[in-house]
């Protein structure tokens, strides 16, 4: 019966009182749209009953640590585990949240874990890296990280799977005369 209950990953998860959602608007997004996006995540996961409160920080990545206006990260403190209601774990509540903010159209969110030691990246799980060694185009890698994820999430051990890399970001070339810029 122990080794049924024991925790069986690397390093368990722990409550530690918050999960993080982490979301993302199209590409090209204001963060305007991102903010609207994150307001309605903010008061899915209140109405939800198991987060005392919320936090936006739009324009954050927080996996990666990069900044960019379709990107946005909602914090949930938890309420204490005997007002949350039926579901106390943490990771089944989050399971939940990321069907119920699934109806939030501008935005596609996932909601994690805190890791359980620091050091370990911003949220729990594993972090894989893909690397292009044939000089691929970028629409290639994309197709390839996104037939990764998609076959990350049919295996049963893999709660949720996503990636960060975007193709659609709008890129701009610039010529500046330099000339006409110095006058």
């Amino acid at each position: 019966m122990l080794v049924r209950k024991t925790p069986s990953g690397f390093i368990p998860d722990e409550d530690q009182g918050f999960i993080i959602a982490v979301a993302q608007t199209p590409a090209g997004s204001s963060l305007n749209r991102t903010t609207h996006a994150t307001d309605a995540i903010s008061k899915i996961v209140l109405q939800d009953g198991a987060a005392s409160d919320v936090w936006n920080v739009n324009g954050m990545n927080f996996v990666t640590n990069s900044f960019a206006s379709p990107n946005a990260v909602v914090f949930s403190r938890m309420k204490p585990r005997d007002e949350r209601g039926p579901v106390k774990d943490p990771a089944q509540i989050a399971g939940r949240l990321i069907g119920e903010t699934g109806q939030v159209k501008d935005a596609m969110s996932i909601f994690v874990n805190f890791p359980t030691v620091q050091g370990f990246g911003n949220v729990s799980g594993v972090e894989m890296m893909l690397q292009d060694r044939a000089s691929g185009s970028l629409e290639k890698l994309g197709m390839t990280a996104w037939g990764f994820v998609g076959a990350l999430m049919q295996r049963k051990e893999v709660a949720s799977a996503f990636t960060t890399f975007n193709t659609g970001n709008p890129q701009y070339t610039i010529d500046v005369d330099e000339d006409k810029a110095s006058n």
